[in-house]
């Protein structure tokens, strides 16, 4: 479970190097030295050819240099052509049937923060999209993109496990949630038992859901808490 250590531990070699070089024990994320190291070893690389250079006949400084700019080229560009493209443009804007979505949502009164399954943080997880596509609805999102995640997300997660039963309702309307949204498709795996319990639950009078909105792609249901008084 992430943020939980495991009942094993390995020899720490960063720990070890850290109680020695100063400054290293205030890294959150070690892979990030990378980046100074890739610049002390672009300075190594020049002076290295700098020397070569001077060894080199005065001729022979063209060929040399446009053949050391070619590699720099080919291993950091990585055109089409050289059959390795790394690079390459994207268009982060969320689809227009998605932002649509909302849209409508929107107009429809439907406010406050969204539940958005399935809620499953991690690598095969559609939790950044959402990030990005709240950028432009506004509203909170259950989405958490990070490597650790705190006890309260965990208890989402544990509740949104538990849908459409009528206590995870009523449990996350009371930490604030007012709508679920659950996509249907998210990288290959289907929802459509869940989307099939929680239609269900929604023509149910007591089910606590209420079905506002689809697009074929996702589904949006009204969290409905049991009122204050009624009897289970």
């Amino acid at each position: 479970i992430a943020g939980e250590p495991p009942p094993w531990a390995l020899p720490n070699l960063y720990a070890a190097l850290a109680s020695v070089l100063p400054g290293l024990d205030v890294v959150r994320l070690p892979a990030s030295i990378a980046y100074g190291a890739y610049l002390a070893l672009a300075l190594l690389a020049g002076l290295g050819v700098a020397e070569v250079l001077k060894r080199l006949p005065p001729r022979a400084h063209w060929a040399f240099g446009s053949l050391v700019l070619g590699c720099v080229f080919l291993s950091t560009i990585r055109p089409g052509w050289s059959g390795d493209q790394v690079f390459a443009y994207k268009n982060l804007r969320p689809e227009r049937a998605e932002l649509a979505f909302f849209d409508r949502l929107a107009a429809s009164g439907d406010q406050g923060p969204v539940l958005e399954l399935p809620m499953e943080p991690g690598l095969r997880s559609r939790d950044g999209l959402s990030i990005l596509v709240a950028a432009y609805h506004t509203r909170p999102t259950s989405a958490c993109y990070n490597s650790f995640l705190p006890q309260q997300t965990r208890r989402v997660q544990t509740l949104a496990a538990a849908l459409p039963e009528v206590d995870a309702i009523q449990s996350l309307h009371g930490m604030g949630f007012r709508t679920v949204v659950l996509h249907h498709n998210v990288y290959g795996k289907n929802s459509d038992a869940l989307l099939h319990a929680m239609e269900r639950a929604a023509g149910d009078s007591g089910g606590g859901l209420i079905r506002i909105e689809s697009d074929g792609e996702r589904t949006a249901f009204r969290l409905r808490p049991k009122e204050p008084g009624l009897a289970s």
